[in-house]
């Protein structure tokens, strides 16, 4: 008796037969079912990969496009590098945040700290060790603590909290914040960069972003390196609010992780407030 089929598939290889597969109709509709659950997973997978936070920079533009976690997606933010530092343009981007107004346009000085050099003093101000050096008649790069420096104020700004700091320590603070409190609540990468900034304050401490980062011992990260690293969007985020007076430490100088550090310093002094794993104190 023959049998006919509406439809089948050969397999044939070269010298060889395979063996004939026929399909009928429910086996034609389970295939084409089963690709479009293939088709659909691939543009589901393919929309996430667009999800991350991307940025491309050019010689004369800088392209913006961030996703906020309780925002939508915003459409993409072209700004003229030109007009403003890549670290005020980055900031712009995010919510709430206002352009504090720049101290001056002109020269101010800059007196000399312990352990100071032209370099991160240039580096401070935006500019470079030739023009410091140019600036103040130098023949070399040695400089004394307590000698005064005359330094371009372009990107020196105040803040809310009453601190004038430059767009480059601003990039410091927000490092700082990334690499001590990264992984930690939000409150708490806040309360990290109001302890950098009450210090900056205190006549305990030096007076400089620098002097106070780079004091001797003080960060751990400048240590193993991990201040050098970019910081993210979040520790910016928390450096600006800090910036703007919200101390979540209530004047602390100091904080440490108590389950991991057996500082006997910090273990006696009494806790103010303890955010995260993060131990806040006087």
């Amino acid at each position: 008796m023959e049998t006919k089929f509406e439809e089948f598939v050969v397999e044939r290889g070269e010298g060889n037969f395979m063996t004939c597969i026929p399909l009928t109709r429910i086996q034609r509709i389970c295939i084409l079912f089963i690709l479009l659950i293939a088709s659909a997973n691939l543009i589901i997978l393919m929309h996430q990969n667009t999800q991350n936070t991307t940025f491309f920079y050019s010689n004369n533009y800088v392209q913006e496009d961030l996703l906020h976690k309780d925002d939508e997606h915003r459409a993409p933010k072209v700004i003229d590098v030109a007009e403003e530092p890549l670290v005020i343009q980055f900031l712009s981007g995010l919510e709430g945040y206002q352009k504090p107004e720049v101290v001056g346009d002109s020269y101010g000085t800059h007196q000399v700290s312990s352990g100071e050099n032209l370099y991160w003093i240039a580096e401070s101000y935006d500019t470079t060790t030739e023009k410091l050096k140019q600036l103040n008649s130098l023949s070399s790069d040695i400089i004394s603590s307590g000698q005064s420096l005359l330094v371009p104020l372009h990107t020196l700004r105040t803040y809310p909290r009453g601190v004038s700091i430059t767009d480059k320590e601003l990039q410091w603070l927000a490092q700082m914040i990334h690499a001590e409190a990264r992984g930690e609540p939000y409150l708490g990468q806040v309360a990290v960069g109001s302890v950098i900034l009450n210090r900056l304050e205190s006549s305990q401490f030096p007076n400089t972003m620098y002097g106070v980062l780079f004091q001797r011992n003080a960060f751990q990260p400048i240590r193993n390196g991990q201040f050098f690293r970019p910081a993210n969007d979040q520790a910016y985020s928390a450096a600006i609010e800090a910036l703007h007076g919200n101390d979540p430490t209530m004047g602390s100088l100091f904080f440490f992780n108590p389950s991991i550090s057996n500082d006997r310093f910090m273990h006696a002094r009494p806790a103010v407030v303890t955010i995260g794993e993060h131990r806040f104190m006087y």
